[in-house]
C-alpha cells in the first residue's frame, strides 16, 4: 500500500481520540518513538500504550478499554511501564 508518512500516523490517532470522549479525556500525549512507533501517554498513571503503526485503532483501543477495566482494577495503576497493544488481539504488559 501507499507509504504512510508518521505525520498521518498521528493525525489518525488523534482524529480517533476526537471522535471518543472516553479516550481523549484519557490520552493526555500521542508521540513517535526511536523505532518510529506511536506510543500514547495516559493521564493516569505512570504507563505508556505502544500502538505501534497506528492501524486497527477500533480493536486497539478495544482490548486496552477491555484491559483497563478487568487488569488494572486488580493490579492498579503503577504496576506496569509499558502496554503494548502492537500486536494484534493480545495486550502486552511490561512490569517496572
Amino acid at each position: 500500500g501507499m507509504h504512510v508518512t508518521r505525520l498521518e500516523r498521528v493525525f489518525r490517532v488523534a482524529d480517533f481520540l476526537q471522535n471518543h470522549p472516553f479516550w481523549e479525556a484519557q490520552i493526555e500525549q500521542i508521540y513517535v518513538n526511536e523505532k518510529g512507533e506511536l506510543e500514547l501517554i495516559p493521564r493516569v498513571g505512570s504507563h505508556s500504550v505502544l500502538i505501534g503503526e497506528g492501524k486497527d485503532l477500533e480493536k486497539k483501543f478495544e482490548n486496552l478499554f477491555l484491559f483497563y477495566k478487568e487488569g488494572l482494577n486488580k493490579t492498579g495503576w503503577n504496576q506496569y511501564s509499558i502496554i503494548n497493544l502492537k500486536y494484534e488481539n493480545q495486550v502486552v504488559c511490561t512490569k517496572k
